[in-house]
């Protein structure tokens, strides 16, 4: 399943597509599943009363076309992509067509986004067409990998998490879309839904003390918000009780916290990050055993929280 979630076409802005494989791969985890105006999918296991939320995002980083000239298509990043995770990547667009992404200056370190291009046949491209890197997903005894794996290992995590519990309490999972263009499906979702817990999942780079091999990473504040205390300490104490691999971190990116919790009336939230090496860079790396490990904990949480 994580293979075709990496072959998704599902830039900011344009997840039809992976709503879609979601409701197809999912109808039998929950018992309604709909779409909102924006574009969020939106799960519900009904059952005994909780106000419990798992949110992940739709979404993956992508390119938008703004111009074209011969065989080069210029364009703007969307989802905070980068010029050293864009250099040298193959792109597709949504009828198929692919290029390579060219850099003719020098110092690549010293390039910005618009200082490349897309090197294809530009006939059937139009301006503000999206395009993904491809996903080039492959795996050994010990890890995944795949370009832009950090964006889609929060979905399979959250949908095998539900596969696995036993429980008759009720559950919402949101699938969150233009998650990673200024938060735009979380802040439409929590601002007319309220909950009193919400649990946030992604992929997370290691570094700050967050490490492969750590198992889940349950994150004390990210670089815009921090996770409720009392929750967190919930999490961390259910992570030991259950014996679940498990390490509190501080992570230097945006992992929606605060979006989250301030959003509508406001909520307590926490955020649960996948370790994952070389994030922002050709082939990230997931080990499976931090994956199991952030199963098992969301398996917990979603029967016990």
């Amino acid at each position: 399943m994580l293979k075709d979630l990496c072959n998704v076409f599902a830039p900011s802005g344009d997840e039809l597509e992976m709503r879609e494989y979601i409701m197809d791969s999912s109808k039998e985890l929950f018992d309604s599943i709909e779409t909102d105006n924006i574009g969020n999918l939106i799960c519900r296991k009904s059952g005994k009363e909780s106000s419990l939320c798992i949110e992940c995002g739709l979404d993956s980083c992508g390119v938008m076309v703004i111009s074209k000239e011969n065989d080069k298509v210029f364009f703007s990043g969307v989802g905070g992509v980068g010029v050293a995770y864009l250099a040298g990547k193959k792109v597709i667009f949504k009828n198929g067509e692919i290029g390579v992404v060219r850099f003719d200056g020098k110092n690549i370190d010293e390039a910005k986004v618009t200082d490349l291009y897309i090197e294809m046949d530009t006939k059937n491209i139009g301006i503000g067409d999206f395009g993904v890197i491809t996903g080039d997903f492959f795996e050994n005894s010990m890890k995944f990998f795949a370009n832009d794996i950090s964006t889609k290992i929060a979905i399979f995590a959250v949908l095998q998490a539900v596969s696995k519990v036993n429980t008759d309490r009720k559950l919402t999972v949101v699938f969150s879309a233009q998650r990673r263009f200024a938060v735009k499906g979380i802040k439409a979702f929590f601002g007319s839904n309220d909950f009193d817990k919400v649990v946030t999942v992604d992929g997370v780079v290691c570094e700050n003390g967050i490490k492969a091999d750590g198992g889940c990473a349950v994150i004390a504040v990210d670089n815009r918000g921090v996770s409720d205390k009392e929750l967190r300490d919930r999490v961390e104490i259910l992570a030991a009780k259950d014996e679940v691999k498990s390490h509190t971190a501080v992570a230097n990116e945006n992992l929606c916290l605060e979006a989250i919790a301030t959003s509508g009336k406001g909520t307590n939230a926490v955020a649960l990050g996948i370790p994952v090496s070389h994030k922002g860079k050709p082939f990230e790396c997931v080990l499976k055993s931090d994956f199991d490990a952030t199963v098992k904990l969301l398996s917990a949480i979603i029967e016990e929280i």
